[in-house]
């Protein structure tokens, strides 16, 4: 039984099918005139190519409400109308729309039980005179990203040096039977989650039989869902190649490959480095076989991030249609792991050459197609919570570990739901969304992840401290209650005329260029005054104030600042590469430890209050910690 639900201009078949399902007439006319000033969209819903029911939509804004709907009478106890809700939250989701409005009255308890199944809310009951009976309206807020993401395993027979387990954690999980994910993933697809990623761990380690079952099973679903299935490619066979064949929707593979040569390959893995080889042959067999193929790819500082056009050509070479250069997520427990960090958008600058950048880029995907093969598209993806926790609703997929508990959040892997049954799975989605909401609330554009935008400030209060040992102090804040937020790595040079004043002798102004040592895709020219200040609690206060007031002014390469500065007579006098790490301890101020390797420093700023409470935690420390009495430009010029 094959469903189609699409949109129509055929008002004729809808007006038809409007007397079929309800039994009363409506003309053509009447039904362009209930538009009321809304924008109309009408969509038919075929059953093995048989018309078997309609949904009429009235959009205003970012709401649209589904006026009528109905499946012919036949049809009703075959999943139609489970497939016309779905479909027409995603028809509605692909529109623009955000929230779907539908109202039934008491009676129509089929219907009540069908939208509240489908995660629809009451939000307003009121009793209709002339109806006699009880009006329910019902709303549901759309995602625009509709997939579900399942490991079907958190087990692997690679040991990835930056593997984060999809933001799982690395506990051990018991895996459920077939037929209770079934259960669930088919709920899901009722809802309208259209696409199905399977991914691990590796999802072709150990017993297949549970990865074939899941196929097989969704397979025989009313409407497949699209399937994508993750996987490093070493396992995979001729076996698992037919199987992938044989599922009845959309299928694509996607192999996580973060090398161009075997050696990175082994270095990445901790693998032997023939199995390079070995992976590119798998995934040539699964391309000829027809598979459609794409190559995940994640941007590694010093490892993969100059090679980009060795990469491109290894995923060709396999017979990949597409690669996808992802960032790579750094979570506060691996911090270790900011050394490889490296931004998506730093790479234009190898692909200018030999791609054309797409119109069907958006705010996390940039697209392009590769000047010698128009089939072969380049993406480059930038990390969802780099974008900030108020955009996670709409561009996050839903994530499931192997025991089919829900995790909302990618870093906060221990906040999760256990869905029990398809019946939960409702009830779990939205205590996830409270959650999303929550951390959208408190850290809007930003996340609790290390990598983040640093916030402009036009004006600041700060204190610095010499320290002996960056190590031994980090050590000291983990296990004092300070949490690390975020990481950010600098490299700047300090410029001031070569005709001074008392001023700039006095490091009263400072001005320097700089860029973030993962993207050297454009430099900052950053203009600040200094004021000193001594505090008889604190040390030195620093009061620094930016003179351009709109933000660093930025240029697209080192060379142009410098040359830039040297027309206006400026000389260099300071080169400092710095490694920043911010630390707060609950609600109050931050305390930044800058790992330079010759003066490490640590810098304190927030409200009075604040630093004392800091201050009271920071004397405990055992070792050298004293404040620094002179400006930190002109320590860091001391010998």
């Amino acid at each position: 039984m094959k469903w189609e639900f699409a949109e129509t201009d055929d008002i004729h078949a809808v007006v038809s099918l409007y007397r079929e399902v309800f039994n009363e007439e409506l003309s053509p006319e009447e039904l362009a005139s209930r538009s009321r000033g809304k924008k109309l969209h009408y969509y038919l819903l075929k059953n093995n190519g048989e018309s078997a029911g309609f949904a009429v939509f009235l959009g205003s804004g970012e709401q649209v409400e589904m006026w009528q709907a109905g499946v012919v009478p036949a049809l009703r106890n075959r999943h139609g109308g489970d497939y016309l809700i779905s479909q027409s939250k995603a028809a509605m989701t692909g529109e623009g729309y955000s929230v779907l409005t539908v109202s039934t009255f008491n009676r129509w308890d089929t219907m009540l039980r069908l939208l509240i199944r489908n995660g629809f809310r009451i939000v307003r009951t009121e009793y209709s005179e002339r109806w006699n009976d009880l009006k329910i309206e019902l709303q549901i807020e759309m995602r625009i990203k509709r997939e579900i993401r399942y490991a079907v395993t958190e087990k692997c027979n690679f040991d990835c040096l930056f593997c984060h387990n999809e933001g799982l954690g690395h506990g051990v999980r018991k895996n459920r039977n077939n037929g209770e994910i079934l259960n669930i993933l088919a709920e899901a697809v009722t809802m309208g989650y259209t696409d199905i990623t399977l991914t691990g761990g590796e999802p072709l380690y150990g017993d297949k039989k549970r990865l074939y079952g899941l196929l097989q099973g969704l397979g025989a679903l009313p409407a497949p869902p699209d399937i994508t299935l993750v996987t490093n490619g070493s396992l995979l066979n001729e076996e698992d190649v037919e199987r992938m064949k044989e599922y009845p929707g959309a299928f694509k593979l996607h192999v996580s490959l973060h090398a161009a040569d075997p050696d990175s390959f082994a270095f990445i893995t901790r693998q032997p480095s023939a199995l390079f080889q070995v992976v590119k042959a798998n995934i040539r067999r699964a391309s000829d076989a027809g598979l459609v193929v794409k190559v995940n790819c994640v941007l590694l500082k010093g490892i993969n991030h100059d090679r980009i056009p060795e990469c491109i050509e290894t995923a060709r070479d396999m017979g990949a249609g597409a690669i996808k250069f992802l960032e790579l997520l750094v979570l506060p427990d691996s911090a270790d792991d900011y050394g490889m960090y490296y931004v998506s958008g730093a790479i234009r600058k190898d692909l200018t050459p030999i791609a054309t950048r797409l119109k069907s880029s958006n705010m996390r995907r940039e697209l392009y197609r590769l000047n010698s093969d128009h089939r072969f598209t380049i993406e480059l993806q930038k990390l969802t919570c780099a974008l900030g926790c108020s955009h996670c609703r709409e561009l996050r997929d839903r994530t499931f570990s192997s025991d089919m508990s829900y995790h909302p959040c990618l870093v906060r892997d221990k906040q999760h739901y256990p869905i029990r049954d398809a019946a939960s799975l409702a009830e779990g989605f939205r205590n996830g969304d409270r959650i999303i909401d929550g951390y959208a609330f408190r850290f809007k554009d930003s996340s609790p992840t290390l990598i983040k935008q640093e916030e402009f400030v036009a004006g600041k209060k700060e204190f610095y401290f010499r320290i002996d040992n960056p190590d031994m102090v980090r050590g000291f804040l983990l296990e004092n209650g300070f949490s690390l937020e975020r990481m950010n790595g600098y490299h700047l040079e300090h410029y001031r005329p070569r005709r001074r004043s008392g001023e700039w002798d006095r490091f009263e102004r400072i001005l320097k260029i700089g860029w973030d040592s993962h993207d050297q895709s454009k430099t900052g020219l950053i203009f600040t005054d200094h004021a000193y200040r001594a505090d008889p609690e604190f040390g030195m206060e620093v009061v620094s104030r930016y003179l351009d007031g709109s933000g660093p002014m930025n240029f697209p390469t080192a060379d142009a600042a410098r040359r830039f500065l040297d027309r206006l007579d400026f000389e260099p006098y300071l080169t400092i590469d710095l490694t920043l790490e911010a630390y707060r301890h609950g609600q109050y101020g931050s305390v930044n430890l800058s790992s330079d390797r010759y003066k490490p420093t640590l810098k304190m700023s927030g409200e009075e209050h604040e630093m004392r409470h800091l201050m009271s935690l920071l004397e405990k420390y055992g070792g050298e910690m004293a404040p620094l009495l002179i400006p930190f430009a002109q320590y860091m010029c001391e010998a």
